[in-house]
């Protein structure tokens, strides 16, 4: 009798497991803690420099860790782990830089450090016209949609989207699709983004607002044009730099 009945019991138990991993896979989130690594690779940094001759004995990235935090209303984005120092990147100080989303009034804060200069971006989120693409990829165990913008008039980005986490937010100052963004591929700048884990928590939305972000006040208009006059006042890869310090 167990014996009939057995493969009748295997079918049900696999029948439940797949039900569970279907719920799992569609599973709406709105909260949680997403952690990211981000690249840079020197190896293209160098590309058509006097440094090139020095491609082997350079590591190929320029790898530093952040997380992102969310809820429906609010997100921060913060350092975990900074990149070691090296002398292709001397002055990426905006690693140290702090996002954080007000979503519910589309206003966003960050502690900008530029330089010797430690200023601080109040501004409503800018306005990022998307296209959405049909390519997809998984990205930290979630089905990701690509999208495609321009963005400070003539950076071209790709960031892919989980629907599955149904806020519009994303990691830097990035937002406007139809999910979360958990990857980030930026060509011209020579930087990735990418999520590499997820925690299912609720964030305390009061810890979020109290973290400190300090520095002088300037609007995002007032922070670009400083940008913009250290890009044009530099040369090599240093003034790539400066431009990453735009995202």
């Amino acid at each position: 009798m167990i014996r009939q009945c057995f493969p009748f019991l295997l079918w049900c138990l696999l029948l439940q497991i797949a039900h569970i991993n279907v719920f799992s896979q569609t599973q709406i989130i709105k909260a949680g803690k997403i952690h990211f690594e981000k690249k840079i690779s020197l190896h293209r940094e160098i590309a058509g420099t006097e440094m090139e001759n020095f491609r082997n004995s350079i590591p190929q990235f320029h790898n530093s860790y952040f997380s992102l935090s969310f809820t429906e209303k609010m997100s921060l984005y913060e350092l975990e782990k900074a990149a070691p120092p090296n002398s292709i990147l001397p002055d990426e100080k905006s690693e140290a830089d702090v996002f954080r989303m007000d979503l519910s009034s589309g206003l966003f804060e960050r502690q900008a450090n530029l330089q010797t200069d430690v200023s601080l971006v109040k501004d409503s989120l800018p306005k990022i016209l998307w296209k959405i693409r049909s390519e997809t990829r998984d990205i930290a165990g979630f089905d990701c949609v690509r999208a495609e913008a321009i963005v400070y008039d003539s950076i071209y980005v790709i960031a892919f989207f989980s629907p599955q986490l149904q806020v519009s937010g994303g990691p830097l100052q990035l937002h406007g699709l139809p999910g979360m963004i958990l990857g980030l591929v930026v060509p011209r700048l020579n930087l990735s983004l990418f999520a590499t884990s997820f925690e299912l928590i609720s964030p305390d939305e009061q810890v979020m607002k109290q973290k400190q972000v300090s520095g002088k006040k300037i609007s995002l208009a007032g922070y670009e044009k400083k940008v913009q006059i250290l890009y044009r006042q530099t040369k090599g890869n240093l003034r790539i730099g400066y431009l990453r310090q735009l995202l």
